[in-house]
């Protein structure tokens, strides 16, 4: 009768513990190998649902897309004199950007430097304009003032001018043309580029 060669045992120098060479994977790396890959299943599904909501964001076009736009008189609180009104119908002629914007509303901080890059270094028959709303007056004065921006900004006093463009969400990138009709609107963060774009197609 043969025997089967014996199992060869290796010693661990920790506490003379011994473990078989052929001994499987204990459970704790097992556990620990099904959570990497749980994780990584959840993070490619959260990505997977922030491509498919901007894609629906930027293929969503407001019912305002072809309708004149409203017009509005607003006081300066930044790149003006104080006290001084822009009123919309007075830029007809120009492609007018509206970003309507918030103090406390973090995402208009970083519209807010996409659109002071652009105007920088396009400004030729543009006009970017902020407008302040869902805010108190002092609040924006000072984050108008404080990021010192290459574009004016207005303060929407009662709010009834962002109600008028449907700029319920912050912040709200409205793109009037030449003619004084609105060819684009946009909510959310929209870069640089992509307003360039926009103001180009609403030549």
């Amino acid at each position: 009768m043969s025997r089967e060669p014996p199992v060869r045992i290796e010693t661990t120098g920790d506490a003379g513990r011994s473990t078989p060479r052929n001994a499987a994977p204990s459970q704790p790396a097992r556990s620990t190998k099904h959570v990497r890959v749980a994780v990584a299943l959840v993070s490619a599904a959260v990505l997977l649902f922030v491509y498919v909501e901007r894609s629906r964001v930027a293929h969503w076009e407001s019912p305002l897309v072809g309708t004149e736009a409203p017009d509005f008189a607003l006081p300066v609180i930044h790149g003006g004199d104080k006290g001084n009104r822009i009123r919309l119908s007075e830029l007809r002629g120009r492609v007018v950007v509206l970003d309507f914007w918030a103090s406390w509303c973090s995402a208009c901080e970083l519209q807010a430097r996409e659109l002071d890059a652009l105007a920088r270094r396009q400004s030729e028959g543009i006009q970017i304009l902020g407008v302040a709303t869902d805010d108190a007056a002092e609040a924006a004065t000072r984050q108008a003032q404080r990021e010192s921006l290459a574009y004016p900004s207005v303060y929407d006093t009662y709010g009834d001018v962002a109600a008028a463009y449907d700029a319920i969400d912050l912040p709200t990138l409205v793109v009037v043309d030449q003619n004084a009709t609105i060819a684009s609107v946009r909510t959310g963060v929209t870069d640089a580029s992509t307003v360039g774009k926009l103001i180009h197609q609403a030549k």
